[in-house]
C-alpha cells in the first residue's frame, strides 16, 4: 500500500471531520486503500468544540466515591479507551472515547431494567472536562448485547507540565452472564493515557 499526500483539502468551519469521507473517495479513486481510523468520526466531532468545562468540583456527586461496588474482574463488558489526539499542547483540548462491549464468549448481556450506564470522570488537578457524570440510555428491550460508548472532553491546563498524563476514570452497568445468569451491578476501572507536549 503506497500512502501519498492529498493536497489543497479545505476544512469549512464547523465541520472539521467532514473531509474524511472525501480523502477516502480520492484514495480510492487513485487505486489506494484508505488507513483504518482507529476511532472513526462520530456525531460529537462533527459539533462545535464544547465552550463549558466542569472543573474538580463537579455540579453531580461522584456515584462511587468509596468503590464499593464489586468490580468486573469476571470479563463480562470488554473495555476500550482512548483520546484523540493522543498529544495535546497546554490549554489545549482532546476527545475521550470509551467503549465497552459485552463478552460475546460468556454470553454477557446487559441488563436494560434497572439503571443507565454511568461514566464517572476523575480529572487530575487543573485538568477540565466537559461533564464529568455522563451516562449511556438503556434500549426499549429488556435486555441487548449492543456495543455502547461515551465520549467526552478533556482540556488540558494552561500550566501543565510536558510529560504523560493519567486521567482516572470508572463506569458503572448492569451486566448479566448467560441466558439464566446472575445479573450484577458492577464497576470497571479505566484510565486515559494522554501526553502533553511543550
Amino acid at each position: 500500500m503506497s500512502h501519498r499526500w492529498i493536497p489543497n483539502v479545505r476544512v469549512p468551519c464547523g465541520r472539521v471531520y467532514d473531509w474524511v469521507a472525501d480523502a477516502r473517495t480520492a484514495i480510492r479513486a487513485r487505486g489506494d486503500d484508505p488507513v483504518p481510523l482507529s476511532v472513526e468520526p462520530s456525531g460529537a466531532e462533527f459539533a462545535q468544540p464544547v465552550k463549558a468545562f466542569e472543573t474538580a468540583s463537579g455540579s453531580r456527586p461522584e456515584p462511587d466515591p468509596k468503590g464499593r461496588i464489586y468490580r468486573d474482574r469476571g470479563g463480562l463488558i470488554h473495555l476500550e479507551a482512548l483520546t484523540v489526539p493522543t498529544e495535546v499542547a497546554p490549554g489545549a483540548t482532546t476527545r475521550a472515547h470509551v467503549v465497552l462491549r459485552p463478552n460475546l464468549a460468556r454470553k454477557a448481556h446487559w441488563n436494560n431494567e434497572v439503571d443507565d450506564l454511568v461514566l464517572w470522570v476523575n480529572p487530575p488537578e487543573g485538568w477540565q472536562v466537559d461533564a464529568r457524570y455522563l451516562t449511556v440510555p438503556r434500549p426499549k428491550q429488556p435486555v441487548s448485547q449492543e456495543t455502547r460508548r461515551v465520549e467526552f472532553e478533556l482540556r488540558s491546563p494552561e500550566t501543565v507540565a510536558a510529560g504523560r498524563v493519567r486521567i482516572p476514570a470508572y463506569t458503572l452497568y448492569y451486566v448479566c452472564e448467560d441466558v439464566d445468569g446472575t445479573c450484577l451491578y458492577q464497576r470497571q476501572d479505566l484510565a486515559l493515557d494522554v501526553r502533553v507536549r511543550r
